[in-house]
């Protein structure tokens, strides 16, 4: 048989469409089986069971699938790789609790992801644990107590009754009652006294013109004066003896009750 320049054409035109056929087909089987793969494995990941869709999703990663399909896949691989760990996690962590071993149990419940679906229950067995050990250190504390209330009466048993020392406590002193007792006493001491001076002046006005003269002049400032100072001088002493606890021992005038009068 005599091949021409037509016949050669044909024969490889064929043998390209056959082969590109077959590969379509192949190209066509696996994008359907990765599909199927994938979505087997998002049914998986619903009931928990992560490991198993671990592996389909391995499996559908193998196949031939566009891009983004491949992208899908890949993101699915490292998210339930994740989840497996968390689960592996969860199941530690509920056997720690079991085993009343809660400290353990919180630290592993703590790394339960919060797309497994174990989460919540990781939640509410870590709020149990708490609440458990929060119990117990109440417990101890309470038993600490109770074992030095205890204690104590066998100690005092040991004393010789001679060696007992009576306390004595002094008698606490009430500083604002005291001041203010000392603060009615200088009150009437300075009425007492402003009273002596006026009745002394008076006296020697009357015997003396020239001095009866400047009395009458300087009689309302004094009033006045000896108002202001007896307030300023019992405010001053009050002050005092508060803040020294009563003992007024060093406490001297700041002014006098002529201060200020124009002679």
């Amino acid at each position: 048989m005599q091949f021409t320049f037509k016949n050669i054409v044909f024969i490889l035109t064929t043998l390209v469409l056959v082969t590109s056929a077959g590969f379509g087909t192949g190209i066509l089987l696996d994008y359907r089986q990765a599909q199927q793969l994938l979505n087997e494995s998002k049914t998986l990941n619903t009931t928990g069971k992560y490991e198993d869709a671990l592996s389909k999703l391995v499996e559908a990663d193998s196949k031939w699938v566009p891009e983004s399909t491949k992208k899908e896949i890949e993101e699915s691989i490292a998210q339930n790789k994740k989840l497996v760990a968390s689960t592996k996690n969860y199941e530690l962590g509920t056997d720690f609790y079991i085993k009343d071993k809660l400290k353990e149990s919180i630290k592993f419940l703590r790394r339960v992801d919060n797309e497994d679906i174990n989460y919540q229950k990781a939640q509410e067995i870590i709020e149990l644990a708490e609440e458990k050990v929060k119990k117990e250190i109440v417990d101890q504390e309470v038993a600490g107590a109770m074992s030095t209330t205890f204690s104590t009466p066998q100690v005092i048993k040991e004393v010789e009754p001679e060696t007992l020392i009576p306390t004595i406590s002094e008698p606490q002193v009430d500083v604002p009652a005291l001041c203010s007792a000392k603060k009615q006493q200088m009150t009437g001491g300075i009425a007492e006294s402003a009273y002596k001076a006026s009745a002394q002046a008076e006296a020697n006005a009357k015997s003396d013109p020239l001095f009866n003269q400047v009395w009458m002049s300087i009689v309302p400032n004094l009033e006045i004066m000896m108002k202001n100072w007896t307030v300023k001088t019992l405010g001053e002493y009050e002050a005092y003896c508060l803040t020294h606890n009563g003992d007024d021992s060093g406490w001297k005038l700041s002014s006098s009750p002529f201060d200020g009068i124009n002679w």
